[in-house]
């Protein structure tokens, strides 16, 4: 939840004085609209509530991503689209060792946690373990702070026919999944207009 008073009281407790008295924090993006007025948004707020003096530094793409996979910076914007209907493919980008993991965060139980999940005999099992690293992800280590999600809007006529809004399921009477990747292939699609 929103609690201003709990957040500075932590930072007091973690640096001596609190936000006043830490360094100017530098917030690394790629420029884009969207970017920057979340980065604009995000530097108000720790200074309102926090005292933390934020420079928004936008970037070219290539800068950014070199500066941002180079560990070069204090905070950086970072994204990721799901490819897969999975929560392990939000949760190994936490990963020690692993490329994705720019935030170079590292826990050894989360680590194991997942590497367990990977071994899991049942599904039930599987989720369980990654639930958990879940958990400690946002508790314990908090390399990242979800703020923003993207969201796919479908505009389609009516006479277009067989367009998807879930992905295929296994079998034709099974649904899918939401089609997280939004990819709508021409396959299947056809145009019914009425004829009188």
């Amino acid at each position: 939840g929103f609690d201003p008073q709990a957040a500075r009281a932590a930072l007091a407790a973690a640096v001596p004085g609190g936000g006043a008295t830490l360094p100017e924090l530098v917030l690394v993006y790629n420029v884009s609209e969207t970017h920057r007025a979340i980065a604009t948004f995000v530097a108000a707020q720790w200074r309102t509530h926090l005292g933390v003096r934020v420079r928004l530094r936008p970037l070219g793409w290539e800068a950014y991503k070199a500066r941002r996979d180079g560990g070069d910076f204090a905070v950086a914007r970072a994204g990721w689209v799901g490819d897969l209907p999975d929560p392990s493919g939000f949760l190994a980008l936490f990963e020690t060792g692993r490329q994705e993991n720019v935030s170079a965060w590292s826990h050894a139980p989360y680590d194991d946690l997942l590497a367990r999940a990977r071994g899991a005999v049942t599904p039930a099992e599987r989720l369980a373990l990654l639930r958990t690293a879940e958990q400690m992800l946002l508790t314990e280590g908090v390399p990242c702070v979800p703020l923003f999600w993207y969201r796919l809007g479908d505009l389609v006529q009516p006479h277009v026919r067989g367009f998807r809004t879930r992905a295929v399921g296994a079998a034709p009477e099974v649904p899918g999944v939401h089609n997280v990747q939004g990819l709508h292939p021409f396959r299947g699609l056809w145009i019914e207009h009425d004829t009188k």
